[in-house]
């Protein structure tokens, strides 16, 4: 394990610090969101980080534009700041500037439980997609959305579930943003007619 300062090792303290960090994220497999999944339970924010991850990594591959890796490491950062307040969701939003700053105080918090030279990465990650500059950050931002949207899609949500208010719910950000890319278009159109579908309904 390397060489050892007063009984252990920089290797071991950076894993065990490491470890710190991995079980206090653990909390995010608790705090629920407004949606359901199949088997008719709240889905968790982790689950939503997960298959987000998921759907970004095979689209990935029709993106050559994108860094696939940078990709994924934005999807695994995204809501990592609801750690501490929870999920509020998209409808009920409250002021941009409140979240931010609720969900970056979590995000510093957390990062104080990494080693010393990956502090400044994990905050850099996590800046990047609320920043929303970089190509990577839009297209997770749109993919967000989209997961979320087929997540309601796929389930039943009850008689009172807004669907309509899906049928703008990130729309802005892709016409705005990425208007020239018929992949994504194409997906969000395709799953704004499976709304359209439960608005029908």
């Amino acid at each position: 394990m390397g060489s050892y300062e007063g009984g252990v090792s920089m290797k071991t303290q950076e894993l065990l610090n490491i470890l710190e960090f991995i079980k206090e994220a653990e909390k995010l497999k608790s705090i629920l969101r407004s949606g359901n999944t199949s088997l008719k339970r709240k889905e968790s924010t982790a689950e939503h980080t997960w298959r987000l991850s998921l759907l970004t990594m095979i689209l990935s591959q029709h993106l050559p534009e994108c860094d696939p890796l940078k990709l994924i490491h934005l999807t695994i950062v995204h809501d990592i700041g609801e750690l501490d307040e929870g999920d509020i969701p998209a409808i009920e939003q409250m002021d941009e500037d409140k979240k931010y700053k609720i969900e970056e105080n979590t995000v510093k918090r957390l990062r104080e439980l990494l080693p010393n030279n990956q502090r400044k990465w994990f905050y850099d990650l996590w800046l990047e997609y609320e920043e929303g500059k970089t190509l990577e950050s839009k297209v997770v931002k749109i993919l967000d959305k989209i997961e979320t949207i087929i997540q309601h899609n796929q389930v039943d949500n009850g008689s009172d579930f807004d669907y309509g208010f899906n049928l703008t719910y990130g729309r802005s950000l892709l016409e705005e943003e990425l208007e020239d890319n018929g992949l994504l278009k194409d997906l969000r159109d395709i799953v704004d007619a499976m709304t359209k579908e439960n608005v029908d309904k």
